[in-house]
């Protein structure tokens, strides 16, 4: 996450996955300060019964009251 702010953010991010997968940890704080970054890793589990295909997956974030998703998710394909 960058903030391109002139002043810090704060607020949370959550992956942003298709119904039935799990991440962990849950939703995680953050404070950025301006022009800075910070990355977040989440282990994400693909539940067995899942569909074969691509899927999307991605994060928001929660800032000021207001919930925003990624612009661009990464997409992951499934194959059994």
């Amino acid at each position: 996450m960058w903030s391109y702010y002139r002043h810090p953010i704060e607020g949370s991010v959550t992956p942003r996955l298709p119904q039935g997968w799990q991440a962990k940890p849950g939703p995680q704080a953050f404070k950025v300060e301006p022009g800075k970054f910070q990355r977040f890793v989440f282990a994400v589990a693909i539940p067995a019964d899942a569909p074969d295909g691509v899927h999307e997956v991605g994060g928001q974030t929660s800032y000021r009251g207001a919930t925003v998703p990624e612009i661009h998710p990464q997409r992951v394909r499934v194959t059994r």
